[in-house]
C-alpha cells in the first residue's frame, strides 16, 4: 500500500482540526461506545461544571485526566458511556445575575418588580436560567477541541423538572429512614450555623471548607467581674469582640489547674499553663484551683441587651477548652458559636441574637446598626473597634495582640461568614460517620493513596449533620411541606404526588417508531409511498420490547403518526397491551421538502442541527416555529379533552425531539442544541401541560392536611451540592422518570457505583463528599447496591502560572486554552499536563515546558513516522497481511521485546490509573526508537538491495509505529489517530483494540545486555569528550571488563563509539579503557566522514530528495578521497565522484578540515 506523504514540519494544531472534522462526520466517538458489549460496562461519571463562566486551563486539565481512562477502557473492550452534565442551580448562577442587573441583596431581588416579590422572583429566576447557557458555546469548543470525548448532546441538566424530581425522591428516600430513636433522618432544627449575610442563606460544613482563608486580627483578653469577690475578674479571650454582647457563660475545662494572679490592686483568674504568656512577669499567685472549683461562680454582665429568662452569666464546663492559647477560658454566646450553642443546651442558656440576619449589630450596644464584618478607615472591623473602645473606658479591657489564624468566607461571593443560630434542614450524617469512614476505607481507590485517610477520611471522621436548605431561589425547590396547623410533615418523591395540585395534567408516554427502512439507508423521507418504509426486523422487535415495557403503565389511550413506519410500532404496541389508536397528523415526521428521499449527511450540512431553526423555508424544510404550532394544537386539544390519563404517543424523531422540549420548558434555541435525543423505539415520559417546579410556582402547591389545616411548602431550596451528589441516579432521571434500560442500570449495578471519577482536589470536600454521603443514606435505605458512589478517583491539583502564581485576571497571567492548543496543539498540551508531575502536585504551566515537550516528544516521535512513510513509499513496501515478525536482526529483536515491555507495563499503570508513570514510561520508548534503534537502523533502510533484512527492518518499524499509536491513543488521540490511520488504512485507531503483549516476543536477557552495551558506550563517549576527540575521529581500541557481551553487541559498541576493535578484558585498571593515539590512517578515514557528511548537509540545502543520485566534484583533500572514496559515493548516494570543476552545478561550498581546504560541488 503507498501511504499518504507526511510533512516532517507539519503543524500539528491544524492537523487536529481536520481529524476533529472526521471524527464527527463519521461518528467515531459514538462507534467507539456502541462497538462494545452492554454487559461488560466501565462506568463513569461527569461531574457537572456550571457554564456561566468561561471555561480555563484547570478545566482542561480536569478533562484529560477525566477523558484518558473512559478512552483506554474503551480500547479493552468495555461499554464507557459518558453522558455529559451541566450544574445549573445555585449562588454561582445567583451572584452572577446579581452583578449583572446591579442587585446587592435579597431585598434587592425581591424588588426587581417594585412592589411585587412573586414576579420579582420569577423575573431573576429566568434570569438565572438565562445566565447558566452564556458561555454554552465556549465550553463545547473547548470540550471538542481537546478531544474529551464526551455525550454533549444528550447531558443532564440540574434545572430540568426530571433532574428536580429525581433529587426529591432522593430526599424522600433519606427522609423515610429513621435513627435508632425512630426520628426522621431529615429533621428541622434550630442550630448554630455557618451564615453568609451578604447572601442571606446558611452554608454546609462542606462548603464552608472550601472558603477558609488565612487572616490576621487583633484578639482580645477582656475582665469578667465576679460578683461575690471584690476586686477579682476571669480573665476571657476571643477573637469576635463583636459576639461579646451575646455572652451569657464563661466556660472553664473542668481538670485544667487554674491560678488566682495578683496583678496591682486587682486579682485575675487564669489558666495557671497560659500565665506567663498573659501576665508576663508582673504577677504573685496567690492560690491554685481545678476548673471544678469555680464552677457556678457569678460575673457581672458585659451589656445588658435582651430580657433574660433564664439563668446566665456563670462559670460553666465545656470539654473543649484548652491552653493551646487564650487564658484557658472560654467566653460563650450561644447564638454565635457551635461549641457555644451545645453548652447552652447542656446548660439551659438562654441563647442572646444581638445581631441580625443582615449581619447588622441589633442589641443597643456600641456599633448598632453597623455590618459586624464591615471594616472601617483603619482597615479594623468597625463594630469590634467601637466595642473594645467602650470596655477600655469601663476597666474591662486587659489586653489586645495580633492573632493569625484560618477564618471561613462564603465559597462564592467572599464574604467573611458568621456562625449564627437560625432554623435550617438537616441530614443526620453524623450518625452514619462511622459507615461513610468505613466505605471509604475498604472500597475506594484513591490518587494519591494519602488523601483516603487524610484530607478526606479526616472529614468524614469528624462528619456534621448536613444543612441541606438554603434561604434563596435559584435552586432545587426543598420537596417538604407542613401543616400550619399541627406542623406534620409530608416530603414529596415524585411529580406524579402533586399531580392533582399541579392541575391534574395526562401522562404522556412518547414512542419513537422502530428501526425503518429509511434509518437503515440514512434517507429522508417524510412522505413515503406504502411499502416504502416499513419496519425492519430489528424495528419490530424494538416496538415489541416497548409494549413489553408498557404492559404496566396503564395505557389509556394511543395517539400515532399516520405514516407507515409509526402505523406499524402502534399497532404491534396496539395488539400488546389491547388499547386502540387513534391517527393524529399532526404528529406526523418534519417535512423535508425538497429533500425527500436524499440522505442525512447531505441534509446535515445545510441543517447541523437537525431541524430547520426558523418557519418552512425555500427547500420546503419544515420550521421548528412551525412544528411547535402544530403540536401546540396537539396538546391543547388532548389537555381540553382529557382529565390525568395516560397517553401513549407513537411519533418520529424530529417532531419528539421538539415535542419533549416543548414540555420540558425548553426554549426554540434549547431545542436545536440538544437534537436529535430521541432513539428508535425509546420510551419518553412527560406530562403533557409543562409546570415550572421553581420558586415561586412551587409554593403556590398546597395541601389538605388530615387535621384541616394546610400544608404549605417550606420555602426554601436545597444546597446546590446536593443537587450534583444526585448525579448517579438523577442523570436517568431515576427512578420516576427514567426508562426501563436506565432503572435496570440503577438497580442491577451495572452503573452504579462509578469505576472513576476524576476533578481537582478541593471537591474532596464537595462533590467526592456529596456522592459518598448521599450513596450511605441511599444505601442504608436499601435502594443502591453499595453505600459508596465510587470506586477509582483522581484527585488534581492546582495549575499555577509559570511562576507558581494563581492565574488571575488582576495578576495579567491567564492562559487561554485554546489559545495554547491553536499555538501548540491539544495533544502536546494534553501530554504535559499528564507528564509534568504527579496529579495530584501543583503544575505550572510553562511555555518553554510545552516547547520541550513538542522537541523531546512530539517532534521526535513524527521524525521517526515521516522516515518510515518517507522510505517506504520509495521502496513500495507493503506490510505483510498475517505479520509473524520473524527477524534475525539484533536491533529488531530488541526493539521488539522493549516494546512488548512497555505494552504490559503501561497496560498496567493504566489499570492502576497511574496515568503519570505510563507516560514517563512511553517518552522513554520514543527516544530509544527514535535516537537507538531507527539511528542504528538507517542504513538498512537506505542501502540499494531490497533484500530479507531490509523487510524485517520495515516489517519492525511498522509494526512498532502501528501498535505504539494505539498505545497512545488514550493519551494524545490527534497523533495516534494520523499515524495509525495513515499506516493501516482503517477507520480510527479509537475503534481499535488496546495492544496485548506477547510475552514469547519479550527478550529479557537481550534488554538487559542492550542496556550493558548503551551504559559502555556512554561511559566511552565521555572518556573521548574528555580527550577533546570527536565522535568521527575513528579510533583504535576499546577494552572493558564489567560485561562479557555476545558479538552482535560488540559490533554496535564499536559503530557507536568508532573504534576498529572493542573487547571484553577483565585484567584492566579501570572499568573501560580507550587507545586515544590517533594514527595517520585513522586521521584520513576521520576526515573522509567529514566529507560524507558536508556532502548530505549540501543535498538538503540543495532541495534534493532522499533517493536522488547525485555526481560530487572535489578539489582537494586527493589523499583522504583517494583512499575513502568509494565509501563516500555510497555513503552519500553519488553514481560519481571525481577530482575536478563542474562548470553547471547545483550547489558549490568550501571547507575547513584540520586545516585543510576542500572545495565541494554536487550535481542531481
Amino acid at each position: 500500500m503507498a501511504f499518504n506523504k507526511v510533512n516532517p514540519k507539519q503543524k500539528f494544531p491544524e492537523m487536529e482540526k481536520e481529524i476533529i472534522k472526521f471524527w464527527e462526520e463519521n461518528r467515531i466517538f459514538e462507534k467507539s461506545v456502541e462497538k462494545n458489549p452492554d454487559n461488560k460496562s466501565f462506568v463513569f461519571y461527569e461531574g457537572p461544571p456550571t457554564a456561566n463562566g468561561t471555561p480555563g486551563l484547570h478545566h482542561v486539565l480536569a478533562r484529560a485526566f477525566k477523558d484518558v481512562i473512559p478512552r483506554y477502557k474503551t480500547m479493552k473492550g468495555f461499554r464507557v458511556e459518558r453522558k455529559a452534565g451541566w450544574d445549573t442551580h445555585g449562588l454561582p448562577v445567583e451572584l452572577q445575575v446579581e452583578k449583572a442587573l446591579g442587585l446587592k441583596n435579597k431585598q434587592d431581588i425581591e424588588n426587581i418588580v417594585p412592589g411585587n416579590p412573586r414576579e420579582s422572583i420569577i423575573e431573576f429566576n429566568k434570569k438565572c436560567k438565562e445566565s447558566v447557557w452564556v458561555y454554552r458555546d465556549l465550553w463545547e469548543k473547548l470540550t471538542k477541541r481537546m478531544a474529551y470525548w464526551v455525550d454533549m448532546k444528550n447531558p443532564y441538566v440540574t434545572y430540568e423538572n426530571k433532574y428536580i424530581e429525581s433529587v426529591w425522591w432522593v430526599i424522600k428516600q433519606i427522609a423515610e429512614l429513621k435513627n435508632s430513636k425512630g426520628e426522621s433522618f431529615v429533621y428541622k432544627g434550630h442550630k448554630v450555623v455557618p451564615y453568609c449575610y451578604r447572601c442571606g442563606t446558611a452554608l454546609s460544613s462542606h462548603e464552608v471548607a472550601q472558603g477558609y482563608q488565612t487572616v490576621k486580627e487583633n484578639s482580645i483578653t477582656i475582665k469578667f467581674k465576679l460578683k461575690d469577690e471584690p476586686n477579682t475578674y476571669i480573665l476571657a479571650w476571643t477573637t469576635t469582640p463583636w459576639t461579646l454582647p451575646g455572652n451569657v457563660a464563661l466556660a472553664v475545662g473542668k481538670n485544667i489547674d487554674y491560678v488566682y494572679a495578683k496583678v496591682g490592686d486587682e486579682t485575675l483568674i487564669l489558666a495557671k499553663d497560659r500565665i506567663d504568656a498573659i501576665l508576663k512577669d508582673s504577677y504573685e499567685i496567690i492560690k491554685e484551683v481545678k476548673g471544678q472549683d469555680i464552677l457556678n461562680f457569678e460575673y457581672e454582665s458585659l451589656y445588658e441587651t435582651n430580657k433574660i429568662n433564664k439563668k446566665a452569666h456563670y462559670v460553666v464546663a465545656g470539654d473543649f477548652v484548652s491552653t493551646a492559647d487564650g487564658t484557658g477560658v472560654v467566653h460563650i454566646a450561644p447564638a454565635f458559636g457551635i461549641d457555644d450553642a451545645e453548652v447552652g443546651k447542656e446548660n439551659d442558656l438562654p441563647t442572646l441574637v444581638t445581631v441580625n440576619e443582615k449581619g447588622e449589630m441589633e442589641a443597643d450596644v456600641p456599633g448598632k446598626g453597623i455590618l459586624v464584618k464591615k471594616k472601617n478607615e483603619k482597615n479594623k472591623y468597625a463594630v469590634d473597634e467601637l466595642i473594645i473602645e467602650d470596655l477600655k473606658k469601663r476597666g474591662l479591657f486587659f489586653k489586645e495582640e495580633e492573632y493569625e489564624h484560618e477564618y471561613p468566607f462564603c465559597w462564592r461571593c467572599g464574604t467573611p461568614l458568621i456562625y449564627y443560630a437560625k432554623p435550617s434542614w438537616f441530614i443526620r450524617m453524623s450518625e452514619l460517620a462511622e459507615d461513610m469512614a468505613k466505605n471509604n476505607s475498604e472500597n475506594i481507590n484513591w490518587i494519591p493513596e494519602h488523601i483516603k485517610e487524610g484530607r478526606f477520611g479526616e472529614w468524614l471522621r469528624g462528619v456534621k449533620d448536613w444543612a441541606i436548605s438554603r434561604e434563596r431561589y435559584w435552586g432545587t425547590p426543598l420537596p417538604i411541606w407542613k401543616c400550619d396547623k399541627c406542623e406534620k410533615i409530608k416530603v414529596v418523591g415524585s411529580v406524579d404526588e402533586i399531580r392533582e395540585q399541579l392541575g391534574n395534567s395526562n401522562k404522556l408516554f412518547m414512542v419513537r417508531h422502530g428501526h425503518a427502512r429509511n434509518n437503515v439507508e440514512r434517507i429522508l423521507m417524510s412522505h413515503p409511498q406504502k411499502g416504502e418504509c416499513q419496519l425492519t426486523e430489528k424495528g419490530k422487535e424494538q416496538a415489541k420490547e416497548a409494549a413489553q415495557r408498557l404492559q404496566d403503565q396503564k395505557i389509556d389511550i394511543i395517539l400515532a403518526s399516520p405514516l407507515e413506519r409509526t402505523t406499524q410500532t402502534a399497532e404491534i404496541i396496539s395488539k400488546a397491551i389491547g388499547v386502540e389508536i387513534i391517527f393524529d397528523e399532526r404528529l406526523r415526521e418534519i417535512e423535508v421538502g425538497n429533500f425527500e428521499g436524499r440522505s442525512w449527511d447531505e441534509y446535515l450540512k445545510l441543517y447541523p442541527h437537525s431541524l430547520n431553526p426558523n418557519r418552512t423555508d425555500e427547500n420546503g424544510i419544515e420550521g421548528i416555529e412551525d412544528v411547535q404550532d402544530r403540536l401546540n394544537s396537539f396538546l391543547d386539544e388532548i389537555n381540553e379533552k382529557y382529565q390525568g390519563k395516560n397517553i401513549l404517543i407513537v411519533s418520529h424523531g424530529g417532531s419528539l425531539d421538539v415535542l419533549r422540549g416543548m414540555l420540558s420548558g425548553m426554549s426554540k434555541e434549547e431545542i436545536l442544541i440538544s437534537s436529535p435525543m430521541t432513539k428508535n423505539g425509546e420510551i419518553i415520559q412527560a406530562y403533557s401541560k409543562f409546570f415550572d417546579l421553581h420558586k415561586p410556582f412551587i409554593d403556590d402547591v398546597k395541601f389538605k392536611c388530615e387535621c384541616g389545616g394546610e400544608m404549605k411548602r417550606e420555602t426554601e431550596v436545597l444546597d446546590v451540592w446536593f443537587d450534583s451528589g444526585s448525579m448517579p441516579t438523577a442523570q436517568f432521571h431515576y427512578p420516576n422518570g427514567a426508562s426501563k434500560e436506565d432503572r435496570e442500570k440503577i438497580e442491577s449495578g451495572k452503573f452504579y457505583p462509578a469505576d472513576f471519577i476524576s476533578e481537582a482536589t478541593d471537591q474532596t470536600r464537595g462533590w467526592f463528599y456529596t456522592l459518598h454521603a448521599i450513596s450511605n443514606l441511599l444505601y442504608k435505605a436499601e435502594k443502591v447496591p453499595t453505600g459508596y458512589a465510587f470506586k477509582n478517583v483522581i484527585c488534581l491539583g492546582l495549575i499555577m502560572d509559570a511562576k507558581g502564581k494563581k492565574m488571575s485576571k488582576s495578576l495579567g497571567n491567564i492562559v487561554e486554552p485554546m489559545a495554547v492548543m491553536d499555538e501548540y496543539g491539544a495533544d502536546m498540551l494534553r501530554w504535559m499536563l499528564f507528564t509534568i508531575n504527579q496529579p495530584g502536585l501543583t503544575k505550572k504551566f510553562d511555555v518553554k515546558v510545552m516547547k520541550d515537550i513538542m522537541n523531546r516528544v512530539f517532534r521526535m516521535l513524527w521524525n521517526s513516522y515521516s522516515f518510515f512513510v518517507l522510505y517506504a513509499n520509495i521502496d513500495k513496501f507493503e506490510p505483510a497481511v498475517n505479520r509473524e515478525l520473524k527477524t534475525t536482526n539484533l536491533l529488531d529483536k530488541w526493539i521488539i521485546s522493549e516494546f512488548n515491555v512497555l505494552i504490559k507495563n503501561v497496560d498496567n499503570r493504566l489499570n492502576s490509573y497511574d496515568i503519570y508513570a505510563a507516560g514517563g514510561m512511553i517518552e522513554k520508548f520514543i527516544d530509544n526508537l527514535s535516537n537507538w534503534y531507527i539511528r542504528r537502523s538507517r542504513k538498512r533502510f537506505w542501502k540499494s538491495e531490497d533484500d530479507g533484512d531490509k523487510k524485517a527492518a520495515y516489517e519492525t518499524l511498522h509494526y512498532v509505529l502501528v501498535e505504539l499509536s494505539k498505545l497512545m491513543a488514550p493519551f494524545t488521540p490527534f497523533v495516534a489517530e494520523e499515524i495509525y490511520k495513515n499506516l493501516t488504512g482503517e477507520d480510527s485507531v479509537h475503534l481499535a483494540d488496546f495492544p496485548v503483549a506477547d510475552e514469547k516476543l519479550v527478550d529479557e536477557k537481550l534488554n538487559e545486555e542492550m542496556e550493558k552495551a548503551r551504559l559502555i558506550i556512554t561511559e566511552a563517549l565521555q572518556l573521548r569528550a574528555k580527550a577533546g576527540i570527536k565522535v568521527r575521529q575513528p579510533l583504535s581500541d576499546l577494552r572493558f571488563k564489567n560485561y562479557d557481551l555476545r558479538k552482535e553487541l560488540i559490533e554496535i559498541i564499536k559503530e557507536e563509539v568508532n573504534v576498529k576493535n572493542a573487547s571484553f578484558d577483565k585484567n584492566i585498571a579501570e572499568n573501560i579503557e580507550l587507545n586515544a593515539e590517533i594514527t595517520e590512517d585513522l586521521k584520513l578515514e576521520g576526515q573522509a566522514r567529514e566529507i560524507s557528511r558536508f556532502i548530505q548537509e549540501m543535498r538538503k540545502e540543495a532541495g534534493y530528495e532522499v533517493e536522488n543520485r547525485i555526481e560530487v566534484f572535489y578539489q582537494g583533500m586527493e589523499k583522504v578521497l583517494d583512499k575513502f572514496g568509494e565509501t563516500i559515493q555510497k555513503e552519500t548516494l553519488a553514481n560519481k565522484l571525481e577530482n575536478g570543476k563542474l562548470e553547471n552545478a547545483d550547489l558549490e561550498k568550501e571547507f575547513n578540515i584540520d586545516g585543510e581546504k576542500i572545495v565541494l560541488q554536487i550535481k542531481r
